[in-house]
C-alpha cells in the first residue's frame, strides 16, 4: 500500500513556542479539519497524529495560524526525536483523518 506523504521543514520558532506548523502543505489535509482563529472556532472533524513517542493526539488545525491547534505533544516530539532548526519531517496520511509524523532520516 502507497501512502501519500508532505515534508515540512521545522524552524527554530516552532521548536521554542511548542507547535508545528502546517501552512506550507495546508491543502494536505481535509478543509473540515480547518478551524478558525480560536478553539470556539474549531473545525468539525479532528484529525489523528501518531509522533511515535506517545499516544496520538487529535486535533484540528487553527486555519488563521495553519498550525495544530493542539500543541502539548510538540514539544514532545521534538524532544523525543532529538529535532532542531532545518531538521525535515515527514508527514504520511495513512486515511483521510489520520497521519504520522516522524523525522525524515538520511
Amino acid at each position: 500500500m502507497n501512502y501519500d506523504y508532505r515534508v515540512v521543514t521545522i524552524t527554530e520558532g516552532a521548536i521554542s513556542h511548542n507547535y508545528f506548523s502546517v501552512g506550507s502543505i495546508l491543502n494536505f489535509f481535509p478543509n473540515d479539519a480547518i478551524g478558525g482563529a480560536n478553539r470556539g472556532k474549531s473545525a468539525e472533524w479532528k484529525v489523528k497524529i501518531f509522533w511515535g513517542a506517545g499516544n496520538p493526539v487529535r486535533s484540528d488545525i487553527a486555519g488563521d495560524k495553519k498550525i495544530f491547534r493542539e500543541r502539548s505533544w510538540a514539544k514532545n516530539f521534538y524532544d523525543a526525536h532529538k529535532i532542531s532548526d532545518g531538521d525535515k519531517v515527514v508527514i504520511e496520511r495513512i486515511s483521510t483523518y489520520e497521519y504520522h509524523i516522524y523525522p525524515k532520516r538520511g
